[in-house]
């Protein structure tokens, strides 16, 4: 058995897993209580929200494809960090320094280019599995804001003020959302799903749920 092989198993898994160690960017920001989601507690959410998607609305996709893309999309976090629609980085440069990150990592195993074929294509968001892939890992960030919201684990008072000097944030405001939630899932109703029906209805349909307890 080839020692270089192994060196190159354990320093994938190793660099990877310590995502483990990492919270969620916006929901440090937002000074959310108690736990706070992780890299991969997001990831993991968001392979159990396309799988359920894809059960009860017969989506026309490679689920199987869309599973192994939602997988890694986050790795180039491993070093650039969790970056939000608000952060520092253009999506330009989160797109450039990202894809270095990946080619760089994937680059230890044999059958890494498997991956980063992956992530490219779930950056372009042209395939019919990219874009369901897209949408799914924005739905979970609304589906976590609705669950920290409708726990009371997270309040309007803690707004960041990269996202209170946000345009259409400021237009929302002047609605007086009651919570994080309406405010949150308002601005992603707008930006993100205006194509999709299905996703249109499920955030509608999240506003008016309610979430009594973990």
């Amino acid at each position: 058995m080839s020692k270089e092989r192994l060196v190159n198993v354990l320093g994938f898994y190793y660099e990877n897993i310590a995502l483990k160690k990492v919270e969620r960017q916006g929901w440090i920001e937002w000074k959310v209580s108690g736990r706070r989601e992780s890299i991969p507690d997001h990831v993991w959410g968001t392979q159990i929200l396309a799988f359920s998607i894809w059960s009860e609305f017969d989506i026309n996709v490679d689920i199987d494809k869309v599973m192994k893309m939602l997988q890694f999309h986050e790795t180039e976090e491993i070093e650039i960090g969790d970056n939000t629609p608000f952060g520092k980085l253009t999506p330009e440069e989160k797109l450039r320094l990202g894809h270095k990150v990946v080619n760089r990592i994937c680059s230890r195993l044999k059958k890494g280019q498997i991956i980063v074929d992956l992530i490219n294509e779930f950056d372009a968001r042209e395939t019919p599995e990219a874009k369901f892939a897209y949408y799914c890992d924005k739905m979970e960030c609304d589906f976590m804001a609705k669950f920290y919201s409708d726990l009371e684990r997270v309040a309007l008072d803690n707004i960041p003020q990269k996202v209170a000097e946000n345009e259409l944030v400021k237009e929302i405001i002047k609605d007086n959302p009651e919570t994080v939630a309406d405010l949150w899932l308002k601005f992603d109703a707008i930006m993100r799903y205006q194509d999709s029906e299905i996703f249109t209805e499920m955030i509608n349909f999240l506003k008016e749920y309610r979430i009594k307890e973990e």
